[in-house]
């Protein structure tokens, strides 16, 4: 209970009521003042108001409504009417709180269903096994950064990279050492990656690494630093410490490639030069 208006909207504020009754006319801080303050709250805007009035007030009321009053009673109040006002005054609350509630959990819902979907997404474009972006992501990457390179004449580079002798590696010690062996290359990529690079596992014991904004020259050292890394990092599995090198080819984008296919050939035929001509180490695509 509050004798004026100002005293009532620092109750209101303090216990943040679901329901308010005032008089309209009040000395100071009237009753249109007080609605006009509560609703301009963010838990005022949900208060059931009902004002007093006289039956010959009717412009006075019609501005209640016009602040924000949800209902009104004629003065003098009659008890069974203001039980009955009362009554209606919860049943719309209580719906009000429902439907706030519904909103809630459909917003829940909704933020984990988003959710739900990025993982998705992420898994669609993520390999199992090494953590990495796979060939799906790659191409997809490779076909934004080549787009991005074309309008801003930009260098862009792709390194194709094959871990050496793998297919021993599963046949004389299992797959599961197998595996653990594309794990450890996957995190020497990820390592030695810089932030634009885009590193995938491409397929098998291949990888791809996307570099935007990178030459030739700034590549083949990313390539070098990468290998070194590898042939340093002897695999460790099962109580057996198994060397690992790698071969790199290396490719930049240029006229004579109309597509991301082309250059990806390249990288892969530079892999293949690496491969013939002895194994661990690098090689660029021949101009």
């Amino acid at each position: 209970l509050a004798r004026d208006g100002h005293e009532g909207l620092a109750l209101a504020l303090q216990y943040q009521p679901n329901l308010v009754i005032t008089d309209l006319m009040m000395a100071g801080h009237d009753g249109l003042q007080l609605i006009r303050n509560l609703r301009q709250t963010e838990f005022g805007r949900s208060i059931y108001i009902m004002v007093l009035t006289i039956l010959d007030n009717e412009d006075k009321l019609a501005e209640a409504f016009d602040v924000g009053a949800d209902d009104y009673l004629t003065k003098p109040v009659e008890s069974k009417a203001l039980l009955a006002r009362l009554k209606a005054g919860m049943r719309m609350i209580r719906e009000q709180q429902a439907l706030r509630q519904e909103q809630e959990e459909l917003r829940r819902r909704l933020l984990e269903l988003s959710i739900a979907n990025q993982r998705a997404q992420e898994a669609a474009l993520t390999d199992v096994l090494t953590g990495l972006y796979n060939r799906r992501h790659a191409m997809q990457r490779l076909a934004q950064e080549w787009a991005e390179a074309e309008r801003g004449h930009r260098a862009l580079c792709v390194l194709a990279l094959d871990i050496d002798h793998f297919k021993a590696v599963n046949d004389n010690h299992g797959h599961d050492t197998g595996d653990a062996a594309l794990r450890q290359f996957a995190e020497i990529l990820r390592v030695f990656s810089r932030t634009p690079d885009v590193p995938c596992r491409f397929g098998g014991e291949e990888f791809l690494l996307i570099a935007p904004d990178t030459p030739l020259e700034g590549a083949l050292n990313l390539a070098e630093r990468i290998r070194l890394a590898v042939q340093d990092k002897p695999l460790v599995a099962a109580g057996v410490s198994l060397p690992l090198t790698v071969s790199i080819g290396v490719a930049e984008k240029s006229a004579k490639h109309a597509n991301i296919d082309q250059l990806i050939k390249a990288a892969d035929e530079a892999l293949y030069h690496a491969k013939q001509n002895g194994r661990n180490r690098t090689e660029k695509a021949r101009s």
